[in-house]
């Protein structure tokens, strides 16, 4: 595409979900390394300075852990992947902590338009409020833009004030003071990962 010339880096969505694809299928279905070449080789030969911007999930996506059924060894080989590739990796907050999709138990609880739509346009095709509201969960952005999960004091540490998204219900397990004092969780493997590629500098550019 021509806008390419014009920018340096761009988040690259085809490997994102190619990456949580192959880990949630907990092996290589669509071989990895060439979807990563054939992606990246396209993206140079239009900016042969490109420099490939990656991630995992985003705020308009489902969170990580809860696309790969919350299994931690899951959420452990994906943050390998991303932290080895080259480029400059990008982790969406709660990430480093295993952090789940929230689920609105009513209508009041859905804020993002996209849900609020869907589950009124469920409504009005003569769906029953509990399918309604599933639909409306399916489509809910916020699912994944609850607050940080700092401890499990009130509020999960965020703020004094309620927050104007839920906080979720595994706060008291899930969250960043809890599991930096593990040794085998999910944070302190982000951190092991992080200073990894901080210190080889092939992990920087491949």
């Amino acid at each position: 595409a021509p806008y390419l010339n014009g920018l340096p880096a761009l988040f690259n969505f085809d490997l994102s979900a190619a990456i949580n694809s192959v880990v949630k299928a907990g092996m290589d279905t669509i071989g990895l390394v060439r979807k990563y070449k054939e992606i990246t080789d396209y993206y140079k030969s239009v900016n042969s300075d490109y420099l490939d911007a990656t991630f995992l999930s985003n705020h308009d996506q489902n969170r990580v852990m809860s696309q790969l059924n919350d299994d931690p060894q899951r959420m452990r080989v994906a943050a390998g992947i991303l932290l080895t590739l080259p480029g400059t990796p990008f982790i969406y907050y709660g990430e480093e902590i295993g952090m789940k999709n929230i689920t609105a138990e009513s209508p009041e609880e859905i804020i993002d338009i996209q849900g609020i739509t869907q589950y009124r346009l469920a409504l009005d095709l003569g769906k029953n409020p509990e399918d309604a509201l599933l639909e409306g969960n399916e489509y809910n952005r916020d699912k994944s833009r609850s607050p940080m999960q700092w401890n499990d004091h009130v509020n999960a540490g965020f703020s004094i004030s309620k927050p104007w998204i839920k906080i979720n219900e595994n706060y008291r397990t899930v969250n960043v003071e809890t599991l930096m004092a593990d040794k085998n969780s999910i944070w302190n493997a982000y951190r092991d990962l992080i200073m990894l590629r901080n210190r080889e500098k092939v992990l920087h550019y491949g």
